[in-house]
C-alpha cells in the first residue's frame, strides 16, 4: 500500500526530503487566509512607528527589543477580535514574528496584507523562500543580534514607503494563494470523478492548470495521475 504524505510547506517537504521520501510521495496541500483580509486595499498611509508581535511566538527574543527599543509602540497581538486584530495591523509598520515557524502562518500573511514589513528569524518555514517569500535583510540568523535587528526597524520607521513598496510581491503572493486554491479545485471537478478524495491534486504547480484544462478522461489511478502531472511539469 502507498503512503503519502500531505504537506503545506517547502519546509515540511525539506523535512520528508530529508528522511528519504521519494517527491512523488509529496501531497501539496494549498491554503489561504480569510476573504476579509484579502479584501482590504493596503496603504502606506496613516501608519504609525508600531510593531506587532504574537507574545506567544519567541517572546524570549523580543522582549529584550521592547526593553531597549523606547521609541516605538509594541503592541501584541492577544485578547482581540477579528476587527481589532484588523485595526491593529492596519495601524502598524512592522510585524516580528521570532517563533518556531512549523508551517505557513497565518498572522504573517495577514499583517502583511494589511501593510506591515514583516520580520522573521530563519527558523521553520521562514527559512524557505518558497514559504515566507520576503527579503532576506528581513530574516535574522541570530535573533539576539539586537543592534541588527534595531538598525531594521529604524530604517523601516523612517524610510517606510520604500520597505512597503518591497513587500508587494509577497502582498500578490498571498492574494495569489485564494486564486491557486480555486483553480484545483476546478482542476479535480474536472479530471476526477471522486476529485474530494484525491489530494495529490493540489500538488499539481499553478503553471500546469492549463495543460490540465485540455483533458478529456479521466485517470484511473494515482500513479498515472502522478506520472502525468510530474511528466507535464517537466515539459514547462
Amino acid at each position: 500500500m502507498s503512503v503519502y504524505h500531505l504537506i503545506q510547506s517547502e519546509y515540511a517537504a525539506d523535512f520528508l526530503r530529508k528522511k528519504g521520501i521519494n517527491e512523488d510521495k509529496l501531497v501539496w496541500l494549498s491554503d489561504y487566509i480569510s476573504d476579509t483580509y484579502l479584501s482590504i486595499q493596503s496603504s502606506p498611509e496613516n501608519k504609525k512607528n508600531a510593531i506587532l508581535y504574537n507574545p506567544q511566538k519567541g517572546y524570549e527574543n523580543i522582549e529584550p527589543l521592547i526593553e531597549k527599543i523606547k521609541y516605538a509602540e509594541w503592541i501584541p497581538l492577544k485578547n482581540l477580535s477579528e476587527a481589532e486584530m484588523i485595526e491593529k495591523m492596519k495601524a502598524a509598520k512592522i510585524y516580528i514574528d521570532f517563533g518556531k515557524h512549523p508551517g505557513k502562518d497565518r498572522i504573517p500573511r495577514e499583517t502583511a496584507i494589511c501593510g506591515c514589513c514583516v520580520i522573521t528569524n530563519k527558523c521553520g518555514s521562514a527559512a524557505f523562500e518558497g514559504d515566507v517569500p520576503i527579503g532576506e535583510e528581513y530574516k535574522f540568523e541570530n535573533q539576539k543580534d539586537i543592534d541588527a535587528i534595531e538598525k531594521m526597524i529604524r530604517s523601516i520607521f523612517d524610510e517606510y514607503l520604500k520597505h512597503y513598496e518591497k513587500f508587494e510581491p509577497y502582498r500578490d503572493f498571498i492574494r495569489q494563494e485564494k486564486e491557486y486554491f480555486d483553480g484545483m479545485q476546478n482542476v479535480c471537478k474536472k479530471i476526477f470523478p471522486d476529485w474530494k478524495e484525491n489530494p495529490f491534486m493540489k500538488r499539481i504547480p499553478h503553471e500546469v492548470v492549463e495543460v490540465l484544462n485540455g483533458i478529456n478522461s479521466t485517470f484511473t489511478s494515482q500513479e498515472e495521475l502522478n506520472k502525468y502531472v510530474f511528466d507535464s511539469a517537466k515539459k514547462l
